[in-house]
């Protein structure tokens, strides 16, 4: 781990985006103001906003609220220009989005309700494709039985490279799809023997590095030419679990340039972790490979390496 920083009180923000019920006909509200509301009073109450994405063309922001609902604003002025009903395709009463990602600069976007993955066209307001995910055998039952009496197995994040999209569960899998048509190809259960969720996943643009992360606090790198030998290495230093993750350059950090791709992940325990990738690099040159496989369809040893799941998630 190169560098860790405790995450204090929330910064003021820049831009507001108020989500409004679906039944509400009243616009949403856009604050410019260096400052955060004094009170909810000023903010009339809406759906909770649990995922939040930019569009490539930078002039987009999509959300996903816990009304299975996704909305599509002005990155310049905060006006929602349109909003799509997800949940109506889900058999759960859990209805939050916590996965969005967009497929392509056109138009495509993956969507991740419950324990559906579905992909919409945004420009005509349609969905293209829908998979309904199942609970792994020995999967974690997440909530408990009083909270998940179904044991239902909820996406908790996506990420896609080409034509792979990977979907992090919470019954402690990770899935590997194809993102033109959402089949499902394999499963990834490290997490799954760890008995623990896993909550967030993201594929390096530059790399063939798959990471994922769970409940325990743990980073897992897996290269994706190879995913039947389990993961390349794992990456510690929280101590709770972790819910974000993504690769950047390092040039991006004010990191030296040689230092390469980095990782940066963030927890519940309240730090932001920066992490080097080049030791899972090394020790997929020289075999090394911890506990945890992938398994079903043509993904075991080596889900981008053919069929559909090539995708260019390796290259």
């Amino acid at each position: 781990m190169l560098w860790s920083s405790q995450v204090g009180s929330p910064p003021t923000c820049r831009l507001k985006l108020q989500l409004t019920p679906t039944s509400s006909a009243s616009a949403p509200s856009w604050i410019t103001a260096g400052k955060r509301p004094a009170s909810s009073e000023d903010s009339p109450q809406g759906p909770a906003c649990v995922r939040c994405t930019w569009h490539p063309d930078g002039a987009h922001v999509l959300t996903g609220s816990d009304d299975g609902c996704v909305a599509v604003w002005s990155a310049h002025d905060g006006a929602k220009l349109a909003q799509l009903s997800v949940a109506s395709v889900t058999d759960e009463a859990d209805s939050e989005v916590y996965g969005l990602q967009v497929l392509s600069r056109e138009s495509l976007l993956a969507v991740a309700c419950s324990d559906t993955v579905q992909q919409w066209d945004l420009l005509s307001g349609r969905q293209t494709a829908h998979t309904k995910l199942r609970a792994h055998e020995s999967g974690v039952a997440f909530g408990g039985s009083h909270r998940n009496p179904n044991a239902t197995a909820y996406v908790f994040s996506l990420a896609s490279r080409g034509r792979v999209l990977v979907a992090a569960l919470s019954d402690g899998t990770c899935r590997l799809l194809d993102a033109q048509t959402c089949k499902e190809l394999a499963t990834l259960d490290a997490h799954v023997q760890r008995g623990t969720p896993a909550f967030a996943c993201a594929l390096s643009p530059t790399s063939t590095l798959l990471a994922t992360t769970g409940g325990d606090g743990c980073v897992l790198l897996w290269d994706m030419r190879m995913l039947g030998s389990g993961p390349l290495s794992e990456r510690s230093g929280h101590t709770q679990a972790v819910h974000g993750v993504c690769f950047a350059s390092a040039g991006a950090l004010g990191a030296p340039v040689d230092a390469g791709e980095l990782l940066v992940t963030g927890g519940s325990d309240c730090t932001l972790r920066i992490h080097e990738t080049a030791l899972g690099v090394a020790a997929a040159s020289s075999g090394s490979a911890s506990s945890g496989s992938a398994s079903s369809g043509s993904a075991s040893g080596g889900a981008a390496s053919g069929g559909a799941a090539s995708g260019g998630a390796a290259s």
